[in-house]
């Protein structure tokens, strides 16, 4: 496993890096900030049953796709690291372990190419690819840690940038008793804690649309630069949408 960490990031200049605007503090969880953005119902019908069918692969690819083109694009480098945080329960070759006790949540990093005006085809091939290779799906990063050289881990040190894949979080109503919007699926952890990382996407399914959340550091980034990423990102998956929506057309013109 050592060997595979290695060979995915052999030295620093493998690193990945995002523009700051500033630098007025420590990336503490006190100054933490989000902004959210959502996807139409009819982008996210498509996505969750055409787009699956026409690229090959799952929603979460479907959603990394897009990220990996923006950080390309924002940091004007065409290596791209992003880290993935995961359950760690789904170890691959039928291991599982649902019903385990505890938290076994790990944070992994992955790097593929990204040229300008790369096909969306191309983009999650690379994600896919680099998602089938990794050794009992990832949380074999924290298994070796001592062993890696320090620019490798913790998944800080290679990339400020990760993605955080919910799923389904629609609520059912109950009665008397509501959940806090604004408090769910965040971490407890008190004000003067340090940030794992410095940007993080949350990707959920909430009441049949997808909704995307950007939480940052107000010390190192302005809310208007994170609502540029927002919609960027929101602009990406338009054009990946499109790209099926115009091979449909061209299907019925044949069809003519």
């Amino acid at each position: 496993y050592v060997e595979y960490w290695k060979s995915q990031f052999p030295s620093e200049d493998y690193t990945f890096g995002i523009p700051l605007d500033y630098g007025l503090g420590l990336n503490l969880e006190d100054s933490a900030k989000s902004e959210h953005f959502t996807l139409t119902t009819s982008q996210t019908q498509t996505l969750l049953r055409e787009a699956k069918q026409h690229y090959g692969c799952n929603v979460y690819t479907l959603l990394l796709a897009p990220l990996y083109q923006l950080m390309a694009r924002w940091s004007n480098k065409s290596w791209v690291v992003v880290s993935h945080r995961s359950h760690g329960r789904d170890l691959g070759n039928n291991q599982m372990f649902w019903d385990s006790i505890g938290n076994f949540a790990v944070n992994f990093p992955v790097g593929i190419e990204v040229e300008q005006n790369q096909a969306w085809q191309q983009t999650i091939k690379e994600i896919k690819d680099r998602f089938n290779g990794l050794p009992m799906n990832g949380v074999t990063f924290d298994w070796v840690s001592d062993q890696l050289p320090s620019y490798m881990y913790p998944d800080a040190n290679l990339t400020p940038v990760r993605a955080n894949y919910l799923g389904n979080r629609s609520v059912p109503a109950f009665e008397g008793f509501e959940f806090i919007k604004e408090e769910r699926d965040r971490r407890l952890s008190p004000p003067g804690q340090k940030r794992t990382t410095l940007l993080e996407f949350f990707f959920s399914i909430v009441d049949g649309t997808v909704h995307v959340g950007i939480e940052y550091s107000r010390n190192f980034h302005n809310a208007g630069t994170i609502r540029q990423l927002g919609q960027g990102y929101l602009g990406l998956i338009d054009d990946l949408i499109a790209q099926i929506n115009s091979k449909a057309l061209n299907l019925d013109a044949t069809r003519v």
